[in-house]
Order: structure tokens, then sequence, then C-alpha cells
């Protein structure tokens, strides 16, 4: 059977429809990532995508600038995270993350200088 589709509501379409193929005309990043999320969720269907589109068209441009856009943004995160710091007691990748309590009491600081020996010990 063939069904033809929008992208709206696409999510559902293919959850209750559940292809074998799904062939994409004029495709763009929310499809792709649509389709990703519903792949990864069910690994075990065979399910196989279709992106249609004109060769060096208008369409196809504009689709690999939101891929390269979205690979660059992702680029930026990861090298973002690489250059954090991260606090000796977490390892940067659970969701162990300290919290700071703002009505906590600030601690009395203490000055650990030595006192340049002007002390009574001095005059001896």
């Amino acid at each position: 059977a063939l069904l033809i589709h929008t992208v709206e509501n696409l999510e559902e379409a293919v959850e209750q429809l559940r292809p074998a193929f799904l062939v994409v005309l004029d495709p763009d990043i929310a499809t792709t990532r649509t389709v990703e999320v519903h792949r990864a969720l069910h690994p075990a269907r065979d399910f196989r995508v279709y992106f249609l589109t004109y060769a060096k068209s208008a369409e196809e441009q504009r689709f690999l600038s939101e891929v390269r856009r979205e690979t660059e943004a992702a680029t930026a995160l990861i090298n973002a995270k690489a250059m954090m710091v991260i606090p000796d007691n977490q390892d940067g990748k659970s969701g162990d993350i300290i919290t700071l309590d703002v009505d906590a009491p600030v601690p009395k600081t203490t000055s650990h200088r030595k006192q340049g020996g002007g002390g009574p010990a001095a005059l001896r």
C-alpha cells in the first residue's frame, strides 16, 4: 500500500503505520531528526528512508546548508565542553552537579600568612 502524508504529525503517522519504507520529498532538518529518533527508539524494525531532491537545486543547497550549520554547532559544543574546567570531585560525564546553597552561612576566612616577625619573640 502507498500512503502520501505531509510532514505534520510525521512522528505519529510513522508510529501508527509502521512503514517499511519512507520517501521524503523536500527534506529538512526537523524531518531528518524525527526519522532518526524513530529509528533510535525502534532499532529492531527494518525501516528504510529515502530523501529525494533535485541535484544542484536550491532545496538541496538549503538542506546541505542546514546540515553544515548543525554540524558546526555540534562541533562548537564539543570543543567548548573540552575546554571547560571540571571540579576534582566530578568526572564531567555524570549527572552529579554541585549545587550552591545561596542561604548557607559564609565561612569565616582565616589568614594563613605568617606574621613577619613583628611579635614579642622578635624583641628578644
